[in-house]
Parts: structure tokens; sequence; C-alpha cells
């Protein structure tokens, strides 16, 4: 039994000592053995060499990465047995290693970084009277090249073995068995060709007396017919932009050491390598990230390479060349790990009897390959207001057959075949229509065929109906490019009566937002809420589905309506609307002693919107804003008249101003608000102070959504007025920590306002007005647990605060779709 014993462990630790790779390293010129030598597999630490300069280590790593203080960092392909020759640091490269030990950037090249971001609008080709340029984009996808001979044999060989042992799940459902199909269809496909190919042809103009303009002269996407316009805009680019790596909000995120000056086309050019920083400690302190090269007589950038601290994750290198005393960008080429394909080829038998067998798996990395090519510059050229009409982004042609004259290098053999190939699987897995219907959730709505869904008509509760149910349905450009009706029904369970809506949107421009819309409703809505008018649709569904969880005054109303939203500007929105209503309280109000609830207005409004830093694009379902810039501004007017029926004379203002700040320290929200209103009129006519929690003294009953310009522990109907400011605040700090799927952060939040009321009694019901300033504070926990949920805390601070502790409380429940 002993002898049994002894072989077996005899087994064991041979088995352990042959599954080992062992190497020595040395110094390249005395051949001496080097000790404390750090090897990594990707910036993973796997040991260090002992006295005699060896280590016996495991690693599934093809490549090592070996580093020692004072001497060149070395890369090499993992061998069973092998001897790595070191080469001692120069003195210049050893100055850099002391400071990247130090944890501390090179000042010298902080104060160049200085000078370049200080001179950057100077060098920027912006600063010109005008320009324009073309640029030429081509991304794919496909398995990194030096793979690609082994990814076609390996897929050849299992569709050989799955054909040979016929491969049939016991258990497969249709939908199974459809992806399954699809599926292998890719990987077959991805034998020849690229698994995606996208190629775009634009012409930029710029003009400092008519702004900017990007025309799209050309587009092709491999596999759809029509293009996705959401992604149109999509840039991954240093255009325009300060590289992320130089902004100086970023500075802290990186180490910047100037290693060299040398001369590049003529011109003495920096040379600042910089590092990443990393907050796990195994990371190697002295491996850089990337280099970035600056003209010594301008600062300005001439060159940045970036890539990843993890070995094969990514690469980035952007070129620029000065024209006219300033500096276009000539050349980008960016490579990025989106994935992997992962097959499962067999069954690995563990050293240990007691341990479970593994599965022995094959991966083939997935990677974008993204170039830009700019080209046809022209400096100051003559340029007419025409060519700038409508909307910053513009579509002149997407057909794909003039790619040809903008190609800046022939595709290869590989991306020529993509079209043909992507272009029958999309149709036959009929793939286009899912994207098309997820890219339409960016606008709030679902699209199915001619029709659009909107999903803040689908469901909602409050304390009237209980809860409703329904459904809104509006014509997309499908149906017809100029005439959108729409309708929307909803059922409330707890008062029993139907709601509903028509409508009709005439398109009157192509170029940009011009729609005349005729409506008839039937509905009902909260007291005094403040307008919404021209808030984005995408932000709706919530604001719809909990925005009165617990709110008690209600209002019927049943009317006709027109009006005309017009883009006077690329930024600047009006919309003229007319109205005249039937309104009827829900419950026992009374306005003045007037018992018979009976009111009629007849309503003009005007609503203006500014936005000037948004950049927006017409696409035949309308304008789509593809780049958000802050600040915003909002201002509705509103003038009830004695006349066409209407028996209530009242004129009201307000306005809301939103600003976004992004900085080091993260990301700061203001919003700043408030209204006026004046006449003799019932309190909906004047401003609830939106409060979203209970009375209640149940914790449950504390929990509401996070809607806008709300105040998540103040009671719901609890505060009016006819005059009011108001000010929130969001800071989201810049610490992230993941759990789950998603990155998790914190939000700090702070609401105040303040208001007043000149003759409350005229009002039947009870209600306060915050004369003093109400305030609240509170933290929200983004993607809590790493789920799409933002869970937050807020408490009452200042005047309104109560002696109950749960008064004083309101917990927030949000989305992050």
């Amino acid at each position: 039994m002993k002898n049994y014993l002894l072989l077996f462990i005899i087994i064991g630790f041979g088995t352990k000592v042959l599954g080992q790779n062992t190497l020595q390293v040395v110094d390249a010129e005395t051949k001496k053995p080097l000790s404390k030598v750090n090897v990594y597999c990707n910036d993973e630490l796997v040991g260090k060499t002992n006295a005699k300069g060896t280590l016996a280590y495991k690693t599934k790593c093809k490549t090592i990465d070996v580093q020692r203080d004072d001497y060149d960092e070395k890369t090499v392909s993992v061998e069973k047995n092998m001897t790595i020759a070191l080469q001692e640091s120069s003195e210049k490269s050893k100055k850099i290693q002391a400071i990247a030990i130090r944890n501390a950037s090179d000042p010298k090249a902080l104060r160049i970084l200085d000078k370049v971001v200080k001179k950057y609008k100077e060098n920027s080709p912006k600063s010109l009277d005008g320009y324009r340029f073309k640029k030429y984009s081509k991304i794919s996808i496909d398995v990194d090249q030096d793979s690609l001979a082994s990814y076609r044999a390996f897929v050849s060989r299992r569709a050989d073995s799955l054909a040979q042992i016929g491969h049939t799940p016991k258990k497969q459902t249709e939908k199974d068995k459809k992806d399954s199909l699809m599926t292998e269809s890719f990987l077959n496909m991805g034998k020849k060709s690229n698994f995606f190919l996208w190629e775009k042809a634009e012409e930029y103009k710029f003009s400092k007396r008519h702004g900017e303009k990007i025309v799209v002269l050309d587009n092709r996407m491999s596999g759809f017919k029509d293009p996705i316009y959401e992604f149109m805009a999509l840039g991954i680019s240093n255009l325009d932009r300060i590289p992320r790596q130089v902004n100086p909000d970023n500075r802290h995120l990186y180490r910047f050491f100037l290693s060299d000056t040398i001369m590049v086309e003529g011109r003495r050019t920096f040379v600042i390598n910089f590092r990443e920083l990393s907050s796990k400690q195994k990371q190697k302190s002295n491996k850089f990230a990337g280099s970035v090269f600056i003209d010594t007589e301008t600062f300005a950038i001439k060159k940045i390479t970036s890539h990843s601290t993890k070995r094969n994750q990514g690469t980035v290198t952007s070129v620029w060349k000065p024209m006219a005393g300033k500096w276009f960008l000539d050349t980008e080429d960016i490579r990025f790990r989106i994935g992997h394909q992962e097959f499962e080829t067999g069954k690995k038998e563990p050293d240990d009897v007691t341990q479970k067998s593994k599965s022995t798996k094959k991966k083939f990395g997935n990677y974008a390959f993204v170039t830009h090519r700019f080209f046809d510059v022209e400096i100051n050229p003559e340029q007419k207001a025409e060519e700038f009409q409508g909307y910053t982004y513009s579509i002149q042609n997407a057909e794909g057959n003039q790619l040809e004259k903008y190609r800046t290098a022939p595709l290869t053999e590989r991306e020529a075949k993509t079209y043909q190939g992507i272009d029958s699987l999309v149709q036959k897995y009929d793939i286009e229509r899912k994207v098309k219907a997820l890219t339409s959730l960016l606008r709030g709505q679902i699209r199915v065929g001619k029709v659009n869904i909107l999903p803040n008509r689908i469901f909602s509760y409050n304390p009237i109906e209980k809860f409703r149910l329904g459904i809104g349905l509006k014509a997309n450009e499908k149906f017809n490019p100029i005439y959108s009706p729409d309708l929307y029904l909803g059922y409330g369970f707890g008062d029993g009566k139907l709601k509903y809506g028509v409508g009709l949107d005439t398109r009157l421009s192509s170029i940009k937002t011009s729609v005349f819309r005729l409506e008839y409703v039937n509905d009902m809505k909260v007291f005094g809420r403040f307008n919404r008018n021209l808030w984005p649709q995408s932000i709706a569904f919530i604001e719809g589905a909990g925005g009165s969880l617990y709110h008690p005054h209600y209002l019927r109303y049943q009317g006709v309506g027109a009006s005309y939203l017009y883009d006077i500007t690329n930024t600047l929105t009006a919309r003229f609307s007319a109205h005249y209503q039937k309104q009827n309280p829900v419950g026992d109000y009374q306005f003045n002693g007037n018992t018979t609830n009976d009111y009629h207005d007849t309503q003009l409004a005007l609503t203006i919107k500014y936005s000037p830093k948004d950049k927006n694009m017409m696409t035949p379902q309308g304008k789509y804003t593809y780049h958000t810039g802050y600040p915003h501004f909002f201002i509705n007017i509103e003038k009830g008249i004695n006349a066409l029926g209407g028996n209530m004379n009242y004129a009201k203002a307000d306005f809301l101003a939103i600003h976004s700040v992004r900085t080091r320290w993260g990301t700061s929200r203001a919003y700043l608000y408030g209204g006026i209103s004046s006449g003799s009129v019932p309190i909906w006519k004047n401003f609830e102070i939106t409060g979203n929690t209970s009375s209640s003294e149940s914790l449950w009953h504390k929990l509401n959504f996070a809607t806008s310009l709300s105040h998540y522990a103040m009671f719901s109907g609890t505060f009016y007025a006819d005059r009011f400011l108001g000010f929130q605040y969001r800071h989201t700090l810049p610490f992230i920590f993941s759990m789950g799927k998603r990155h998790s952060r914190l939000s700090l939040g702070y609401n105040a306002v303040w208001g007043n009321f000149k003759n409350p009694r005229q009002h039947n019901i009870s209600f306060d007005t915050p004369k003093h300033v109400y305030q609240e504070v509170g933290i929200t926990w983004n993607n809590f647990l790493g789920t799409i949920y933002h869970i937050g805390l807020y408490h009452r601070v200042g005047h309104y605060t109560s002696a109950k502790t749960v008064d004083n409380i309101g917990i927030t429940l949000g989305l992050g779709l």
C-alpha cells in the first residue's frame, strides 16, 4: 500500500513539474544571473526570479513581459525552457524609470502639455475664417489578422466534426434552431470575409460667419439597405477635440515623461511618453501606454499613439499635419477588442482525482478596425449661406454607389466579399428590422413596421385611476413621409373611464422641423404640473408611468388643439399652439365658491427651446439630436382669453435652464427654473411644487420614481404657488466600483425651492406655500448592485424639517437604460 501511495505522489509531483515552464534571466553583457526580475502575463505578476535568476511558472499567455529596475523591459514568446538576456538601461531611460517608479509626472512634460492646451484653439483649423475637407472612414469587425489562418482551419475542422457526429441537441426550440443556424452561417462566412464593414465619405465645411456643416457624400453599411441614421454621426476620432490623454481634466489618470527631442519631417519635435494609472497594485509602474509628439515651434500635437495596458486590447494612432499655420488631422488608425468567439473542444482531466473535469476551450478575439483618411483640404474657400442650410449633419447620398471615388486605398479581397455575404445573411434572418426596432428606442419609441409604439402610454399608476393600461400608436415615414396620424387609449381601473386622444402631424419641410398638428383629447392630469413642452421623448416613459403615485388632485379635460412646431435655426425651436378645452376638477375642489366646477379654457401659447451646443441631423423619421451639449433653455408663455367659448382670463410664464459640466472631479448638472402666473383662476392654472412622496408613515410609501424637477422627500400636492423659483443640483462622483455586469457610481443631490401665493383662500383645498426655502439633500447609488436601477435616499433639511424622522425621507427609484 505504501508503494502505491509513493507511486501516486511521484506521479502527481511529476505531472506538476512537467506542466511548468522554466526560464533564466541574465545580464546581456556579463551573462550573470539576475534575481528579483518580475515576469508578467497580461500585466498580472506571474512571479520573480530567485538568486540563480530562474523561475518555474505556469501561464496560458503566449508571450510574457520581463522587467527589472535599471534594465530595459523585454517581451518574449513562451517556451518550455528559455534563457532571457536583459540590456541595462541607458542613463536617460533610468531617469524616466526613476520618475515612473515615484509615480509622478516629469515637470518638464507637464509644462509642455500646458502650453499645448493653451495654444490648442490657436492651432486649431477653426481659428481660420473657413475651410473644407473630405474624410473617408472605414469600420470593420474581424478576427485578429495574426489568427486568421488558424481561425479558418479551426472552423473547417469543427464543421467536419459536427457533420460526422450528426450534431443535433436533444431539446431545441425553433428559436434555438434558428439562432444556431445563424451562428454557423456567420462562422462560415468569417472564413472568407469580415463580419462587418461600414464605409462612409463626408465633407466638412466651416465658416466663422455661417457655422459648421457636415455632408454625407456616400455611405454603405454591410447588411442594411437603409442607413441606420442613429449611427451615422457616430465618431471614434480625435477630430475637433483635444485627445483625452492630453485633456487637463484627465491629467490625474496619466503620468507623463519627456523622453526625447527628435526631427519629424524637418521639424523639431518633443516626444512625451505617458503611462495610464491603474487602481490595481499589480499594474507595473513603468509600462508606457503611448507617446505624444509635439511640435516645438507651435506646441501643436503632431502625433499621438496609445495602446491599452492589457495586451492586444486596443491601439490608437492619430497624425496631424500643418497647413496655413494650422494643424489638420491627416490620418487615424484605431484597433480595439470587442469580445471573442469561444468554442468547447473537449474535456480536460484534472491532476487531482477529487476534482471535476473541465472543458477545454478555443478562443478567437474579435476586433474593430477603424480607419480615417482626410484629404482635399481647402483653406478659406468661398462659401455661400445656402451651403449651411438645415442642420449640422445632412445626407446627400447613402446608396453606396460612389464610394470608389473617395477610397484612399482599394478594399482587400476579404473586405470586398463582406457586403455580399453579410447582406444575404441579414436579409435571411431579418436582422435589419430588429436593429431598427432597437435604435428607435433612442427616440423613445418602439418601431414595428409602419407604426411606432409609444411606451409611455402602456402603463401608469395614480390614486384616481389606480392602474391604467393603454396603448399609443403613431404612423412613421413608411406609412407616409408627410402625414403621420397618431392615437392613444388608456383605461383606468380605479375610475372605470376610458381616456383617449387622436392627432395628425403634417410635415411641411424635408430639411428641418416644420410640423403642423391637429388633435383632440379626452383625458386627465395633475393640478398645476410644470410644463414639459419640447422635452425629449426619451424621458417621457418614467415621467408618465410613475410621476404621480401619490398626488391627490386631478383635472379632467377634453377639447381640440392646433400647433405649429418650427426650427428657426439649428439650435432655436419655437412651438405656437392654441386650444379650447372643457376642464373639470376631480373631487370636491371649488374655486371662489363655484359649485358648478365647469370651466372653459381658450388658450394661446408659445414655447421656445434654445440649445446652442446641440448638433442635429434630419432623417426620414424627423430631426435627430446626435450630440447633446449644454446649456439648454426653455421658455413657456400662456394666455387665457374670454373668447371663443373661454371663461378664464390669465397669463402664465415659466422658464427652465439646464447646464452640465464634466471635470476630473465628476459630472455636475444644475437646474434653475421658475414661473409666475396672474389672474383670478382655479389653482391648476398656477404651479404645483412637485413632491413625489406620500404623507403616510409607512416606509413603503416613501418609495417614489426619480422624475424631473421633483422633490423626493416632499409630500405630493402639499405646496402650490403663483410665483416660485427652484434650484436643483446633481453631482456624480468619478469613482467607479463594479458589481455585476455594470459599473456603479454615486451621485449627490440638492433640491431647493421658494414660492408665494397671493390669494390662497380662494381655493377650498388644504395646501401650503414654500415662503421659506424648502430644501432636501440626497445620495443615489447608480446601477444598484450592478442592475439597471438607481436607488436614492433623500432627507429634508432646513425650515420644513419634520419632528418625525419618517416624514423627512424619500426613497427614489430610477432606470439607467
